[in-house]
């Protein structure tokens, strides 16, 4: 699972088009057990390169991944076109976010967090920084 987080952050980093340091792809990909951690929140981001919401979020997810990734697992389900939206439903069923994905596998820019996989948080075309650190730390205190 360790190394399946470290593709889902790579990947997110790399269809986003943004180049970020070897130091910080390094801070990235943390040495964890990704989604089947059950004590840490999983935050889904539901993304595509044609989204101008994501195309604004996507930086700014990088560095809350950064500054959240020893308490949060991060997936990331790109929707762009069949062939991803594909991979993307293997991604979310692997993950048990297979009935999500199904509710919202059209909503390009949706972030939500489950805790003790129950959804605790959800919005969509939402380019605010801040409302996700409130929400990132609001799943890792609860």
């Amino acid at each position: 699972m360790r190394e399946f987080k470290m593709y889902v952050i790579a990947a997110f980093i790399l269809l986003a088009g943004f180049t970020v340091s070897v130091s910080a792809q390094d801070k990235m990909m943390k040495d964890d057990k990704a989604m089947s951690d059950a004590k840490n929140p999983v935050v889904v981001i539901i993304r595509a390169d044609w989204c101008p919401y994501c195309r604004e979020l996507e930086p700014k997810m990088v560095k809350l991944m950064e500054k959240f990734g020893e308490n949060l697992n991060f997936v990331t389900l790109d929707i762009t076109n069949r062939e991803t939206t594909e991979k993307a439903k293997a991604t979310a069923k692997a993950a048990g976010l297979a009935d999500f994905f199904e509710a919202n596998k059209t909503k390009a820019s949706m972030v939500a967090i489950f805790k003790d996989k129950k959804q605790i948080f959800s919005t969509e075309h939402n380019t605010d920084g801040g409302d996700f650190t409130k929400a990132f730390e609001m799943a890792i205190k609860k």
